[in-house]
């Protein structure tokens, strides 16, 4: 026996049931379901419910639609007033017969956009591990769905290019608070079937290999409020301890989808997207770090390096930046003369920026002129390398949200010397090595302009690929200088390495 089908709305197709034909008084048993649902032959069935004027109206696939003054019984529970639960009901029908456009028509356009933006990122992976049988599935469904002349508008031209990667950028650096509105932009440029032939591929492997993914398939729709603008919003239970996930509908022409999830899992989402595009190999990350210093996209940038490396930078930076000023005890120390003695464009720039984004930075300052074995690392210039960098990442740690300011430091540097951060050199070839915790690679940089090479390292964490050094003479904080550096003042720097 068949089961039973899923409760919609009037006027909606739904469900899985068998057919019937005939006045309510006549109804055939055949096509009515049993007990425990419709026969398996007579599957798949899809139920149409509503009203005309005052008697009711419906149909039961393959047979001929009917009305009259009663509702059938066996019918009745398929007879619910709309709402936003509709939406959810026409996706699990549209899904369970493979109707797949019919399932896109579940979502707004805006919505498809954001779902997919979301779930590629999973998608992603999920794809290389296609088994051979969803392979001949979807090469099934794309077959039938090119058959059926969908009219889907497959040509990306460069305009949807640029203005999806501007999309991904601002939502990348942006605060929270303005992905709305670039993901509302982002809809408005891409037409409306750009978004069911973006999405479809997606939608269908979700749907064969992990149905989880599409979140109103796996969870109940549950605390449903209407909003005043029409639209309403409610929440996605997983259970069994897990967050609910938050969901929103518009009433446009029957409710549909607009948004699944919150802002800062987009953002998340869009965030990991670009780490696994830049992490495939050591080359490139240098790539992607050529290209967002070459830009100016610095959020990127940081997507490049280690902690270790991030942290690294701006403890040099805070000590180069130091050495810049009047005298002082020490590196360290010559901070306390910053208000008093503004001598050098570039270092006071810099540290205005360090000042605007730490608070509480003269105080840490002084807490580290009580220790003397981290000033003497500053001021020694024979100190070891992996002495001075733990150093370097000991002075930064204390400091917060050490991302955002390399970011500001990283635009301070380009706005006082423009072009100064940009990546320029060359790649050698890579040795990898395998260590106990991590997978690890070394190579030769060669710097433009007859600079001495120096080795640089990258580090494999969870199949990623990052640098773990500062590289680009022209870019290190030391001696942080205006003009291009010697080979002799490039070989000191590379000690820091």
């Amino acid at each position: 026996m068949g089961g039973m089908s899923g409760g919609m709305g009037m006027g909606v197709p739904v469900g899985a049931g068998g057919g019937m034909s005939g006045s309510p008084a006549a109804l055939p048993s055949s096509g009515l379901p049993g007990l425990l649902g419709w026969k398996q032959e007579q599957l798949p069935v899809r139920v149409k419910v509503g009203h005309k004027r005052r008697w009711f109206l419906w149909k039961v696939t393959r047979h001929k639609e009917q009305e009259g003054p009663v509702l059938p019984a066996s019918l009745q529970r398929f007879l619910r007033k709309p709402g936003p639960w509709m939406a959810i009901a026409n996706l699990k029908s549209a899904t369970s017969s493979r109707d797949w456009m019919q399932a896109m028509d579940s979502f707004t356009h805006r919505g498809l956009i954001q779902w997919v933006v979301k779930a590629q990122n999973r998608i992603d992976s999920l794809e290389k591990s296609v088994n051979p049988e969803t392979n001949n599935a979807l090469a099934t469904e794309f077959a039938q769905i090119a058959n059926a002349s969908t009219g889907i508008d497959t040509g990306f031209d460069q305009a949807i290019k640029d203005g999806y990667a501007s999309f991904a950028l601002n939502v990348r650096s942006g605060p929270i608070g303005q992905i709305d509105a670039e993901l509302t932009a982002l809809a408005e440029l891409l037409p409306v079937n750009y978004g069911k032939e973006t999405v479809l591929r997606t939608f269908i492997i979700a749907a064969l290999e992990r149905p989880d993914i599409i979140e109103p398939l796996a969870f109940p729709l549950t605390d449903v409020t209407n909003n005043d603008n029409g639209g309403a919003s409610g929440w996605l239970s997983p259970g069994n301890g897990k967050s609910s996930i938050p969901i929103t509908f518009v009433n446009n022409s029957g409710w549909k989808i607009d948004s699944i999830g919150t802002a800062t899992e987009l953002q998340q989402a869009l965030v990991q997207s670009y780490q696994k595009e830049i992490g495939r190999s050591p080359q490139t990350v240098i790539n992607a770090l050529q290209t967002s210093t070459t830009s100016g996209h610095f959020s990127d940038t940081i997507h490049c390096f280690t902690e270790a490396a991030r942290d690294e930078w701006i403890g040099e930076l805070l000590v180069a930046v130091a050495d810049r000023q009047s005298l002082g005890s020490s590196p360290i120390g010559r901070w306390k003369d910053f208000i008093a003695d503004k001598t050098d464009p570039l270092s006071e720039e810099i540290m205005s920026t360090f000042f605007s984004h730490q608070p509480g930075l003269m105080q840490l300052i002084d807490g580290y002129l009580q220790e003397p074995a981290l000033n003497n690392v500053f001021s020694d210039s024979a100190a070891e390398s992996l002495v001075r960098r733990a150093a370097c990442i000991q002075l930064a740690q204390k400091l917060e949200n050490r991302g955002d300011l390399l970011v500001k430091l990283f635009e301070t540097r380009q706005r006082t010397n423009a072009g100064s951060c940009e990546i320029t050199g060359t790649l050698g070839q890579l040795k990898v090595s395998d260590q106990p915790q991590a997978q690890t690679a070394t190579c030769t940089w060669t710097p433009p302009k007859d600079l001495p090479p120096f080795e640089v390292e990258f580090v494999q964490f969870d199949g990623l690929w990052k640098l773990n050094t500062i590289i680009d003479p022209a870019l290190k904080p030391w001696p942080l200088t205006d003009n291009p550096p010697t080979p002799e003042t490039a070989i000191e720097s590379t000690k820091a390495e």
